[in-house]
């Protein structure tokens, strides 16, 4: 049986200094991410809403170090981990495209 898509957007994942772009939606039981580029060694994540302690607004970082946006979400999970997601918007997916082109 398939959850209903409650939200989706597009967003990057950040781990530190790693950070990936891709799909981020949220179901009825849990919080999904999937990489557009899983090569860059970010896998997807499934995380159950049930295992959710806490959700907490945070300071996306560029690099990991210097805040670039205020609209960052961090997940904290029953077993000691935190993700931390960031929205991205068309033009940024876009200024990717461009880059990669050249």
């Amino acid at each position: 049986m398939q959850s209903t898509i409650v939200k989706s957007t597009t967003a990057t994942i950040q781990n530190g200094v790693m950070k990936a772009d891709g799909k981020f939606w949220i179901t009825q039981t849990n919080v999904n991410f999937e990489p557009f580029n899983e090569k860059l060694g970010l896998e997807p994540h499934t995380i159950p809403r049930n295992t959710i302690l806490k959700v907490v607004e945070c300071k996306g970082k560029g690099a990991g170090l210097v805040p670039i946006t205020a609209d960052a979400i961090e997940v904290f999970t029953q077993d000691g981990s935190s993700y931390q997601f960031i929205p991205v918007s068309y033009t940024h997916l876009r200024a990717h495209e461009t880059r990669h082109d050249l």
